[in-house]
């Protein structure tokens, strides 16, 4: 059967707007644009996709008519209904932008630092914020309607789940309700944080999963799941940094630590690692702040020794750890033995051997490979240090452990 024409299909967009409050966009087989139209009350201010990323969502070679859902790389959705007769392409209807859920306005501030875009990043979260919520139930109803009304033809609900290659468990989901956004998820957040802040690191036990549901709401898109995770690891990364900071922490040791985290975070492909470590900073920054309301040492000594277990199998050198706290190195070591009662190249090595004391009871590595990975001159200089500190060689409390 015959398609609408131009008018009509207007027609149909004008009041789907007015109803529904959405935006339509008309193309022809070419691809141009000839009609436009959004709601008043919610038209956006800026849109960073531009008609050519529009375009591109088109695909008249593959000419199906049915309702599909397409997202872009600026986490948006749009509904495309390809307009058709005899089986060929003679242009599309577009609506959109929508999201399924709202961000919180963090992970939209790192997700805007992350794209090559030259707007600004208040007009792009102006932007975000007009992009009306609705659920992917309710975008695919909008389909059928739409798509009864260029051909009047009815459409089942489940089978345009498998062409949009949709679980229903998921579409059925109440998706605009996120705890990211709720007041009391907010709430547990800055208990969180306070609780850093606080140095105490019993109680982070008991909250740190909020930062599981933090991650479990923080996208919908499986397309930018690692990105979004990462920004939003990173950002909380930041936050528990400054409670930490606050809270007594030596900046120094904070952000040498931050710096671990977030390389590790960074370097990483997996999105349950990217989880963990982000626990795991949380824990070891608000340990660290209880450590430090105890400790007996000076700012410069407390320094040195977080760098030295923190920096493990790195080579670390005093002159190294002299400019990190910017003393003399003849100084600096003797105001370690003064402070701790040992030498700090002694303390170095000790905190080494214990290293190679967990890798030789729990690591499949041998001897000259743990030698390799602490930076010892070399094997002979690890048994001889190791003897010193442990009492026996390597060799024999590797078999002390077997038996």
């Amino acid at each position: 059967m015959e398609i609408p024409n131009k008018e009509q299909l207007t027609f149909i967009c004008e009041n789907m707007t007015e109803t529904f409050k959405l935006s339509f966009f008309l193309f022809n087989k070419e691809k141009e644009l000839i009609f436009q139209i959004s709601p008043h009350s919610s038209q956006p201010s800026l849109s960073p996709h531009k008609i050519d990323h529009i375009k591109i969502l088109i695909n008249e070679e593959v000419c199906n008519d049915y309702p599909l859902i397409k997202p872009t790389k600026f986490l948006e959705n749009f509904l495309i209904i390809n307009l058709k007769h005899k089986d060929n392409f003679e242009g599309a209807m577009v609506v959109g932008p929508f999201m399924y859920k709202k961000y919180p306005l963090g992970i939209l501030k790192e997700f805007i630092n992350s794209l090559d875009t030259l707007e600004e990043t208040k007009s792009l979260l102006s932007y975000y914020e007009s992009i009306p919520i609705v659920k992917r139930v309710d975008l695919i109803r909008h389909g059928i309607i739409l798509y009864y009304m260029i051909y009047q033809k009815e459409l089942d609900l489940q089978h345009m789940f498998k062409l949009n290659k949709m679980k229903t468990e998921n579409v059925m989901e109440d998706e605009d309700t996120s705890l990211i956004a709720s007041e009391d998820h907010n709430a547990k957040h800055e208990k969180l944080l306070e609780l850093i802040k606080e140095g105490n690191s019993e109680e982070i036990d008991n909250f740190i999963d909020i930062l599981d549901q933090e991650f479990h709401y923080a996208y919908s898109s499986k397309r930018y799941d690692l990105k979004i995770l990462k920004s939003l690891a990173l950002s909380n990364i930041t936050l528990a940094v400054t409670s930490a900071i606050r809270g007594g922490l030596y900046s120094e040791i904070a952000y040498d630590l931050s710096n671990i985290y977030v390389k590790s975070i960074e370097s990483s492909e997996d999105l349950e690692c990217i989880k963990t470590l982000t626990k795991e900073a949380f824990i070891d920054l608000g340990q660290r702040v209880r450590t430090s309301k105890n400790n007996i040492y000076s700012k410069e000594i407390t320094i040195c020794m977080n760098f030295i277990n923190d920096h493990i199998y790195d080579i670390i050198k005093v002159s190294k750890l002299s400019e990190l706290v910017n003393l003399h190195p003849s100084y600096l070591s003797r105001l370690f033995k003064k402070e701790t009662g040992i030498l700090l190249n002694t303390y170095i090595q000790k905190v080494k051997i214990e290293e190679s004391k967990a890798l030789i009871t729990s690591s499949s590595y041998s001897i000259s490979e743990i030698c390799s990975l602490l930076h010892f001159a070399n094997q002979s200089h690890f048994t001889k240090v190791f003897k010193e500190l442990v009492g026996i060689t390597p060799y024999k409390f590797l078999k002390s452990r077997e038996l």
